[in-house]
């Protein structure tokens, strides 16, 4: 329990309202430095091996405890901060791991691409061998680089996919 509510009642009305962080120990009633302050009687909270102890009674978990002391009536109830209600401390280690993963992703991407281009010769014979495509022997005069020339704006695309009809009987 990391807080203390208090609510202090005269003839059923509530005359004190209050949140009190647990600490070492601390005082309620009719003393001085009393963190709450109501008159007839003196409260201490302390903190025993099994919890807080408010005069002579331990606090539960979210349940109160009432006092009768004439006509006032002092309730205490010990109060658990939830988590989730409760800024994050740092940043979400599910975002850092996700980010980390997807750059480790890109970056071999980008190294298996890197040694693609690199090594084209390869690559086209292992497309040939995978896929059995014949790959054409480049002209010794040919230039480097792509050889496309440019089209005029009016010119028809070319298919992009070359569909071939099987002439079977």
């Amino acid at each position: 329990m990391h807080r203390l509510a208090v609510t202090v009642r005269q003839h059923d009305a509530v005359v004190v309202e209050r949140v009190c962080r647990l600490r070492d120990g601390m005082v309620l009633g009719a003393a001085r430095g009393a963190r709450v302050t109501f008159p007839g009687a003196v409260l201490h909270v302390i903190d025993t091996p099994k919890g807080w102890s408010v005069g002579g009674r331990l606090l539960r978990r979210d349940r109160a405890e009432v006092f009768r002391l004439g006509e006032v009536q002092v309730e205490v109830e010990g109060l658990v901060d939830d988590p989730a209600h409760q800024l994050p401390l740092g940043p979400d280690p599910r975002i850092l791991l996700l980010t980390v993963a997807a750059l480790v992703v890109a970056l071999s991407l980008d190294a298996v691409a890197r040694v693609a281009d690199a090594h084209q010769d390869i690559t086209a014979d292992l497309q040939a061998r995978l896929f059995g495509r014949t790959v054409p022997e480049p002209d010794e005069g040919a230039p480097a680089g792509p050889t496309a020339e440019p089209r005029s704006p009016d010119a028809a695309w070319p298919p992009a996919v070359r569909l071939q009809a099987d002439d079977a009987p």
